[in-house]
Order: structure tokens, then sequence, then C-alpha cells
């Protein structure tokens, strides 16, 4: 009686003071944060659920109006705070995922880039501006976006992995992943439903802007969607009873077309390369190979198929395919890559290159390929330390999976580890190798797997692979 009476005055206290939603959406936002700080379970799950959401629209940007006041910054302190209470309170010391020499050498490397580009705003042409491709020229907003976004990350990753590697619940991590592919796939069939145009000619690129009520690109939610669905999809294959399989095998479906209708060239190509990276882990590489076969046999003979309404030319050429990217942002980008070689000109650099400041290129904030960015903003010797840090994933991720087999913490990490596959794909023409948020559920895969071989490591020793079964 006494709480219902409290939570009632709460309740008409907010309403009064800024009104019916808010009021609604408060009263949730306690009764989560109570959930949060009673199980330290519960809040790693919404870190799970809430890190890939917080990249769209589907949760508030600004809480109350406030800047830096939101969901997932929320949900960041109060499971920071948990972590501190938990493990000060226990007798048995807690096991702290170690950074490692490649880890640090990429967060470095994130902090200089960020810094150079921050260093240089104030050369970016003004047209970026009135054309809103970028919102401020600010010192401060640059270091924002390329600097304390990316540690943001890295730092629910290393608390994701804190949580995994002294729980004996890490599959919870899988769990909230799925979740939040479920909510954002949901949410693209509503907004193609909600568009009234028929499904063919949603495929061009205004109509494709139907998804921006979402907050993201097409190209960004194609990235995001595929990297669950691989990771959805092997749990499907790996899962032992059936009602739990069919449950999951609809969950792919169901992203799979959410996928199909981002339209997003990139997003088919990569997946492609889940499903292909799916059959070779489950021993069907003949399988694979067929399908590869099958789709660059279709290419070759009806290359229309792959261009939009809009694009059709009688001869496919690569500008119709990159949708002019080709000579409209590449070409024009290719000497400047000559003139900063070793070190590149720090983040953003597209937005102040001489081809931006001369407007010879497309007014776009990153270049649409992730392979190029890296070469402008961080040169060889930055691309170096980039490739290094992927081998390492690629390394921990399989690892990790044998360590998990038989849990369906398993199949995410065998699934991150084809996630890196796909960012190599997609990334041809489009995403980024640094920390961005279409890549939420690789790098939760990649705290869940920090995490596995941080409570093994001393049972295991980095040359042991096991074999998932077929």
């Amino acid at each position: 009686m006494m709480i219902c009476l409290a939570a009632s005055g709460i309740y008409i206290f907010i309403d009064v003071t800024f009104g019916d939603l808010n009021a609604i959406a408060a009263i949730i936002a306690i009764v989560a944060v109570v959930a949060i700080l009673k199980s330290y379970t519960a809040g790693v799950t919404s870190l799970a659920l809430i890190l890939p959401l917080s990249s769209t629209y589907l949760l508030p940007r600004k809480i109350s109006g406030i800047s830096g006041l939101n969901s997932l910054n929320l949900i960041i302190v109060i499971v920071s705070f948990t972590s501190v209470v938990k493990f000060l309170s226990q007798d048995e010391k807690p096991v702290f995922p170690k950074i490692s020499p490649s880890l640090f050498a990429f967060s470095i490397l994130i902090a200089i880039a960020g810094i150079r580009g921050a260093m240089h705003a104030s050369m970016v042409p003004d047209y970026y501006l009135e054309l809103n491709v970028i919102s401020s020229k600010s010192q401060t907003e640059f270091l924002q976006i390329y600097v304390l976004k990316p540690f943001i990350t890295l730092w629910v990753v290393w608390l994701v992995a804190l949580f995994v590697a002294n729980s004996s619940k890490a599959d919870v991590v899988a769990y909230g992943m799925v979740a939040a592919g479920i909510i954002i796939s949901m949410a693209i069939c509503t907004y193609a439903i909600q568009s009234g145009s028929e499904i063919q000619n949603l495929a061009s690129q205004e109509s494709r802007r139907y998804l921006s009520g979402i907050g993201m690109h097409a190209n960004e939610l194609g990235l995001m969607l595929n990297t669950i669905f691989l990771m959805v999809l092997l749990m499907a294959c790996s899962a032992g009873e059936i009602l739990r399989r069919a449950i999951l095998f609809s969950i792919a479906f169901a992203l799979l077309v959410s996928i199909t209708l981002t339209f997003s060239r990139g997003a088919y190509l990569g997946a492609l390369t889940a499903i292909c990276f799916a059959l070779t882990v489950r021993h069907k590489t003949l399988l694979a190979l067929i399908l590869v076969a099958s789709a660059t046999a279709i290419f070759l003979l009806f290359p229309s198929t792959f261009g939009r309404s809009e694009e059709l030319d009688p001869h496919t050429t690569p500008e119709s395919l990159s949708s002019g990217r080709v000579a409209n942002i590449w070409e024009p980008l290719l000497p400047e890559i000559v003139d900063n070689i070793i070190f590149g000109g720090g983040a953003s650099y597209i937005l102040r290159s001489e081809a931006a400041r001369s407007e010879r290129i497309l007014p776009v904030g990153h270049p649409h390929s992730a392979y190029l960015e890296a070469l402008l903003d961080v040169g060889l010797a930055g691309s170096v330390i980039i490739l290094l840090f992927g081998l390492y994933a690629w390394r921990l991720f399989s690892i990790a999976a044998a360590m998990a087999v038989g849990t369906p913490i398993s199949a995410v990490l065998r699934g991150g580890q084809g996630c890196l596959l796909i960012l190599l794909v997609q990334g041809t023409t489009d995403d980024s190798f640094f920390p961005a948020r279409s890549q939420a559920f690789v790098w939760l895969a990649f705290a869940a797997a920090w995490g596995i071989h941080a409570k093994f490591a001393t049972r295991w020793s980095w040359p042991i692979i096991q074999r998932e079964p077929a």
C-alpha cells in the first residue's frame, strides 16, 4: 500500500512538472534503475540491449533536453557503480580482463587521430555546415565524436568483459543482443509498411530515406543487421531443442528480411558473406562455394540486377555499381593519400581535404570506404595497427568460442569472428575500421570473447583450438 502511494505521488509530481509523456518515461526509467541497482546481471543485459539501440532514434538522444544525459550513459554510470560495489563487497578476488598490446595501441591510435582531427576542425569548409553534413566546426564537438564516443564504446566493452569474466551467466549478453536485433528489425519493417510505397520503388536512392526515421543510414543498418544475423544464424544451427531452433531460425529470417529492405548492395554482399561463413563453420564448405559461384554468375550474366532503378544502364560499370563513388569521391582523394601516406591527416580528414575545399568531391562526411578512410586518417602506420588488432580479435574470438563450446555465447563468439569478414567486405564501399555505431554487436561479441578468455586463460593456451561439432 505504501509503495503504491509513493509511486502515485512521484507520478503526480512529474506529471505536473513535465507532462504526461515525460511522467510515464520517468516512471519506467526509475523502475529500470531500481532493477539494475538490484541486479548486476540485469545491468549488463541492459548494456547489451541499449548499446545497439542508442545509435538509433528508437531511444531518446537526450533526457529532459540535457545534452549527454541519455539512456546509454545513464546505464553505463549505474553498471559502473554496481560493479565497484559488487567487487568491493565480495571476498573472492575478481578477474580483471587485461588489455592486450594490440588493443592498447588501437586505443592510442583512436585518441591521436581524434585529437589531430579536432586541431584542424576550423579548416572544414563552411558549405559543409550549410548542407548539414556536420553540425559544428567546434573542436570540442570533434573530440566528442572522434575520441569520447569511441572510448565510451570501449568502456562498455570492458564492463561487459568484466561481467563475463566473473559470472556464470555470460549468455545473458547474447540474449540482450538478440533482443536489440529484433527491435531494430521490427522498426525497419514498420517503417517500410508505413512508407506506403511498393517494394520495387523503395530501392531507389531517394526512397531509401524512409529509414531516416530510425536515425541511421540504410548502409549502416545493413552492416549492423548482418552482424547480429550471423550470430543468430549460428545460434540456431547449434541449438539442440527443436522449439529453440525454430524460434532462432525465425528470428534469423526476420533479420534477413530487414536486411533486404535496406536495399543496400553492400549489405547484400555482407549477408552473403554471413551465410557462407555459417555454412563453413558447419562444415558445408562446398555448399558455400556453390552459393558464391551462383551469385557471381548472376552478376556476370545479369549485371543490371545489382543496379537501382535510377542508375540502370545497358553497360554496368564500376561507376554505376559504386553509385558515383569512384569519380565523385575516391579518385579526387587519391593524390591526398600520397601526401599523407605514413601517418595520415587525422580523423575525418575528408572534411578538410583539398578536394573538399575545392568542391571536387560530393559533400559527404566520410569516404564511403573503410580502407580509404584508414589511409587518409592514419596512413600506413595506423593501418598496420588496425590490421594487428584485427588479427588479435580474430584469434581471440576463435579461442574464446572453443572455451565456451556448447553454450549460446559460443555461437555469438564464432559469429563475431565472421563479422570481421563482413566488415572487410562491406568496408569496401562504406563503414569504418574504427569503433562506429553500426558495429555495436561486433564490439559486444568482442567483450564476451575478452571476458571468456580472461576467465579461463589459466587453463588454456593460445594454440589450442577445438572445432565445434557439425
